[in-house]
């Protein structure tokens, strides 16, 4: 409470004043990194279900470029890691925190499938909880060593991979696919084509 006081210039008694608690501040503070989380997992001008999941890789461009968002990040992975402790008094908030977030990229995923941007061979909610984790994952490496780890690209290549595999090797890397998007046609070796009688 002492350090967060003087990062934002006011008084210990001013903070509990306001939030009533440390755990009324800290539920405070998850309710805008909730709301934060939320608008990227289901970007709304997306098209496509495979859009939607394409454009969760402007988190790590938001992330490196704003330090709020990045201090914001950070004090949601050690609130995390204490919820680990059913005892800690947010344990409850981000269980139930980590099912919605799952549930709406697994709707993502299913709608993917039912507007033919994803293929069916998937299961949302096992793709759901790989995609979450290596979001986590790659955060928490990059807030650990924030010299080493160039977010971004780690990002692109991991979406890059995952969209040409759930759009069945029809997306380019780097962009959405849609329904639209067409496989080329491929040739075989050593065939000519067939001329139909009467054709030039």
């Amino acid at each position: 409470m002492a350090a967060i006081a003087e990062r934002i210039g006011v008084s210990i008694p001013a903070i509990t004043h306001h939030f009533g608690s440390k755990h009324g501040l800290f539920m405070e503070v998850l309710a805008v990194s909730d709301s934060i989380d939320e608008m990227r997992t289901t970007p709304t001008e997306a098209e496509t279900g495979i859009d939607r999941l394409s454009a969760m890789r402007v988190w790590a461009h938001e992330l490196t470029s704003d330090p709020a968002l990045a201090n914001l990040s950070r004090l949601t992975l050690v609130m995390t890691a204490e919820a680990l402790d059913a005892d800690f008094s947010a344990h409850d908030h981000f269980v139930a925190r980590h099912r919605r977030f799952r549930r709406l990229l697994a709707a993502n995923l299913a709608n993917g499938q039912h507007d033919g941007s994803i293929r069916k061979g998937i299961d949302p909610d096992r793709m759901a909880v790989e995609i979450i984790a290596f979001v986590q994952g790659a955060v928490l490496q990059w807030h650990l060593d924030p010299d080493s780890i160039d977010l971004v690209l780690v990002f692109g290549n991991y979406f890059d991979r995952l969209i040409m595999d759930l759009a069945g090797g029809s997306a380019r890397p780097g962009a959405p696919a849609s329904p639209a998007t067409k496989r080329p046609a491929t040739k075989r070796p050593g065939k000519k084509p067939v001329r139909r009688p009467g054709a030039p």
